[in-house]
């Protein structure tokens, strides 16, 4: 489903495109966040283990019967006076429902955080990845620099060191990563297949899982995966055993003038890739695409952009994930407003052809080289 275009220079002044209203709460709402905020930590941290201890899992298992003390401990192997210190902190923020009889029985808020898949992963990648590198946000929006990073080790930038990371964590990252992604692959490709395409550029290509995608649907297409050299390491080992030969390899650091961007396709793809950049760097990034494809050719960028999202969650989840970027990834990047992209390809010379939603977070704007 396509969205109508709005011109850069409309952005801010249609009304329909204005931001919601804060939400308002009362005074005694106010300090009652306030006051769950202040202590986030160790709910979090109780949370992880009720999760990890599969102590949720199994209250939500027993729907109506629910769970006494004992069978919680045993299911969990906690003893009973750690389920009930637990057990009183869920409660109190509304995780368990009371019962006559005392009982554990499950609420929503329990079932979005065991199967709700969006959730989980985010749970996973603040446990796993996160949860040792936050306390250095302030000096990292200081300085514009990933200082989270040195919970993992001396490095200046995540993406070179996917690899290198503890096998907890990288997974975890793995899983939030293509989570998004994978959701709006086959929406897109309808819009991308329908250019009938030879060779694709995946800029930002990571470990290919767009590139497979494209390569099954697309039988007489290749594609050309653009990025650095031990991203395109993982992605060779996971397009080798069903594409081999269809596939080339073009190691460059976008960011480097001095390395040249495959020139050669017909089309160009950025998927959940601008958003690992700074706004100064982008419209140089933009041009450099155009500038690496024929005149005319189109460049899809397909991303979560917050100014597009229709439920507060998933704007608060993206606006959480700037954090993300700059507390760990680069020091600079965010997740953008569609709004900014239209702007921006404005600057770089770029025609907007396409603006499109797809499934329920992401949105695919399409632009022309010049």
């Amino acid at each position: 489903m396509g969205r109508r275009l709005i011109p850069s220079s409309a952005v801010g002044n249609d009304s329909e495109s204005m931001p919601p209203e804060p939400p308002q709460w009362t005074t005694a709402q106010a300090h009652t966040l306030a006051n769950v905020l202040s202590l986030s930590p160790f709910l979090f941290q109780a949370l992880a283990t009720m999760r990890d201890t599969g102590l949720l899992a199994a209250v939500l298992a027993s729907r109506r019967r629910g769970l006494d003390l004992e069978e919680a401990a045993e299911v969990s192997g906690l003893s009973p006076y750690g389920v009930q210190i637990l057990v009183d902190m869920g409660r109190s923020v509304g995780l368990f429902r009371p019962s006559d009889d005392g009982r554990l029985l499950g609420t929503p808020f329990a079932h979005f955080l065991i199967n709700h898949r969006g959730i989980d992963v985010q749970f996973g990648l603040s446990q796993k990845f996160a949860w040792g590198g936050l306390s250095d946000m302030t000096e990292a929006l200081r300085t514009r620099s990933p200082e989270g990073l040195k919970s993992f080790g001396d490095w200046t930038t995540l993406y070179p060191h996917l690899s290198e990371l503890p096998d907890d964590a990288r997974e975890a990252w793995f899983d939030w990563d293509h989570h998004y992604s994978d959701s709006a692959f086959a929406g897109a490709l309808e819009i991308v297949l329908a250019g009938e395409p030879r060779v694709l550029l995946d800029i930002g290509g990571n470990t290919g899982r767009f590139a497979r995608q494209y390569l099954a649907r697309h039988p007489q297409g290749s594609v050309v995966l653009q990025d650095l050299p031990q991203q395109l390491e993982v992605a060779d080992r996971e397009l080798a055993p069903g594409h081999a030969g269809r596939y080339l390899l073009h190691a460059c650091d976008v960011l480097d003038p001095g390395q040249p961007f495959f020139s050669g396709a017909d089309c160009a793809w950025m998927s959940q890739f601008v958003c690992c950049f700074s706004e100064e760097q982008l419209v140089p990034l933009l041009r450099r695409t155009a500038a690496a494809l024929p005149p005319g050719a189109p460049i899809y960028v397909l991303d979560t952009f917050w100014d597009r999202q229709t439920e507060p969650s998933a704007e608060f989840s993206l606006h959480a994930a700037s954090l993300y970027f700059a507390v760990f990834a680069s020091g600079d990047g965010k997740m953008y407003a569609a709004s900014d992209l239209l702007r921006w390809g404005e600057e770089a010379g770029l025609q907007v052809t396409g603006d499109h939603a797809i499934g329920a977070y992401h949105t695919l704007l399409v632009f022309q080289a010049g």
